[in-house]
């Protein structure tokens, strides 16, 4: 909903600032809106104030309508005698519940223009706001969306007067377009001119604003979809590391998609090569093992295996049965100590590693639980956190060197698109902060950030690698798509190569690195969190419903995992909130929408307090890995306000780009399917 402060600072005020703003006319949303906008088309104006910005499209030539939530504002635009029967829709962003309610103007409109309103709304609401907007849109119109930068001294969410603010990063503007469904064509930050900012009564200041042109894709245009289908139908394929490089990406997108930092002067952004490697000896693993894939035409990545993984991928085995016994090895379990292991050596660590440290290899997705021990290739994806007991041993780093020389040689050089450019580029440097630096570190680095503005350096040590954003806007979208398409494709092709192999053994193997449906319900467990709420000592924050605030007896409370593990599969501690066991049952597999978790942002920063002093080494590293937040690089109470708020991204995009079902709250439970619908 939009911010009644806001609102209600505007209405009263309205006389002022009909004048102030109805004085200047800034000439590059002008420009912009010819450049970008269908000559003659049907075009709304998404919060027209007192219809200054209405007034010059309709004199452009274009079919113009309104949407302003003040009254004050709404009736003086309907009363200017350039705007004489122009709509004037009285609703407000991010629903618009009264156009809704109106299925003709779904698709209607070949422009939006919404000019200095996103940043009015709390950070996870814009998402759902420029959805809306593109509900508008006809496939191919194009919607210009500008805010202003955060002025000297101001900080997330904070106030000008009784006006909300919500500073977005260019990169984050980027990103919650993509989020929403969008396809970015322009992107820009620009000064305001002199005389605009001397008629808003700042002159002397440098305002700054970010503006992004979106178009609603055009059905099997420019989308990521497409040059998945062309590297899989078309591209020339003598081995399976594309595959294994579109995997990866897959489920970086989907499990760390903060991990990755936008360009801000190309459409693609740059993600981590070592998570990549990382991801590619553990989808390798199992396949190696079996020492048959290719015949005699061993693989590289195999070739790495032997040199530097040494006897435990000699014996690691195939299968799910083999990858479990990969698991105990590396978790030192009882039993499971290698027959092969030289004497003198560690039963866990090759011959040649550091004395006392385990080999840390996993064929399980770096994206999921690691084993009991947190010992998996996974954690050397990333930087050391202070949940990691030690940097990689030298073997390990030196296999993910080589690993990642073997994407840059083979996926990356090769992989064209229908032009015969690369896809992929790499860059040996980590990509730049935004030029919003000051605005980046603030807020931990990911999406917003870059690697010199609050990421962590280690993580893109082995450099950094070049993707379309729409492709891993798609890729973040359709990953149950993609991926299952990905293995199956993998499995048909090396059986190509090797006939002797059966593809559904190939299948088999390649699937044994995600999570069975036995594993999957072991790495749901909530175990950790409820021993918390069962202590003694456990603090009255620990002891209540997250949802509702009220104490509950341990008998009555349960452990929610606030974004469905049938979703994205996160067991990590940001997830995982007491809550009655009432709600947790009716709540199922849906997502909370935006406006129950803001109602619940004090009580769930509460919790995460108490788990950063209990268990504050697994919370550093899984904020990290899950949200790109560092609790080294802010305070704790800024770190923990950005990971809320990428909390509520997260929701946010699973409700309007993979349609989850909405759990709207405690006050909804009980009532008909109908009269939720309602609310």
């Amino acid at each position: 909903m939009p911010d009644a402060r806001t609102l209600a600072h505007y209405a009263r005020e309205a006389p002022a600032y009909l004048a102030r703003y109805g004085a200047v006319t800034p000439a590059r949303p002008q420009q912009l809106a010819r450049a970008f906008f269908a000559p003659g088309g049907r075009v709304i104006d998404l919060g027209c104030g007192g219809g200054r910005d209405l007034e010059w499209l309709r004199g452009a030539g274009y079919a113009v309508e309104g949407v302003e939530p003040v009254e004050a504002f709404a009736a003086a635009c309907e009363g200017r005698a350039g705007l004489a029967g122009v709509p004037v829709y009285r609703d407000a962003l991010p629903e618009l519940p009264a156009l809704r309610a109106r299925p003709a103007l779904a698709g209607a409109f070949d422009g939006a223009l919404l000019s200095a309103v996103l940043m009015h709304l709390p950070r996870w609401e814009v998402p759902r706001a420029l959805e809306s907007a593109l509900w508008l849109l006809r496939p191919g119109g194009r919607a210009l969306v500008s805010v202003r930068a955060a002025g000297e001294g101001e900080g997330e969410g904070e106030r000008e007067g009784e006006r909300l603010f919500t500073p977005l990063t260019l990169s984050e503007l980027r990103l919650l377009c993509e989020v929403a469904g969008g396809r970015v064509l322009l992107w820009e930050e620009t000064l305001e001119a002199p005389a605009v900012s001397a008629g808003l009564g700042r002159a002397g200041r440098q305002v700054r604003w970010r503006t992004v042109v979106v178009e609603r894709p055009r059905p099997g245009e420019g989308d990521g979809l497409a040059r998945v289908q062309a590297i899989l139908l078309h591209d020339r394929k003598t081995s399976s590391y594309k595959f294994a490089l579109l995997r990866a990406l897959c489920d970086l997108a989907r499990e760390r998609p903060f991990c990755g930092v936008y360009d801000e002067r190309a459409p693609r952004l740059w993600v981590p090569l070592r998570a990549v490697a990382a991801l590619w000896a553990q989808y390798y693993w199992p396949l190696g093992a079996t020492r048959q894939i290719h015949g005699a035409r061993a693989l590289g990545v195999f070739a790495v295996f032997e040199r530097h993984l040494g006897s435990l991928w000699a014996g690691g085995g195939a299968g799910r049965a083999g990858v479990a016994r990969l698991r105990a090895l590396l978790a030192g379990e009882e039993g499971a100590e290698r027959d092969d292991a030289p004497p003198d050596s560690p039963p866990n660590s090759p011959p040649d590693s550091p004395p006392g440290l385990p080999l840390a290899l996993s064929p399980e997705s770096p994206l999921r639980l690691p084993p009991k021990s947190g010992f998996d290739l996974s954690k050397y994806a990333t930087a050391p956190s202070p949940g990691a007991p030690h940097p990689p041993p030298p073997h390990v780093a030196q296999a993910l060197t080589e690993l990642a020389r073997l994407i840059l040689k083979g996926p990356v050089s090769f992989t064209r698109d229908e032009e015969g450019a690369p896809v992929f580029t790499f860059s040996p440097l980590p990509p730049p902060p935004p030029p919003s630096g000051a605005e980046g570190a603030a807020r931990g680095g990911g999406a917003g950030g870059g690697a010199g503005a609050g990421g962590r350096a280690e993580e893109w040590s082995l450099g950094a690698l070049s993707v379309p954003s729409d492709l891993w806007a798609d890729l973040r979208r359709y990953w149950h798509w993609v991926e299952d398409s990905l293995v199956a494709r993998w499995a048909r092709f090396s059986h190509a190569l090797d006939p002797a192999v059966s593809a559904h053994a190939l299948y088999a193997l390649l699937d044994s690195t995600r999570l069975s449906a036995e594993e999957a319900e072991r790495a749901r467990c909530t175990a950790a969190v409820r021993a918390l709420l069962s202590r003694p000592d456990s603090a009255p924050a620990l002891r209540r419903c997250v949802w509702t605030g009220a104490p509950l007896p341990l008998a009555e409370l349960d452990v929610d995992h606030v974004l469905p593990f049938s979703l994205r599969r996160q067991n990590e501690l940001w997830n995982l909130l007491p809550a009655a066991a009432r709600l947790n049952r009716a709540k199922g597999d849906a997502v909370p929408t935006p406006e129950v978790l803001r109602g619940a942002r004090e009580r769930i920063l509460a919790v995460w307090a108490l788990y950063a002093k209990v268990q504050g080494a697994r919370l550093a590293r899984e904020l990290w890995l899950g949200l790109q937040v560092s609790l080294e690089e802010a305070t704790p109470d800024a770190a923990l306000a950005l990971a809320f708020e990428r909390l509520c991204l997260l929701a946010s995009a699973l409700l309007s780009s993979q349609q989850a079902r909405p759990w709207r709250g405690a006050g909804v439970e009980g009532r008909s399917a109908r009269e939720r619908e309602k609310i």
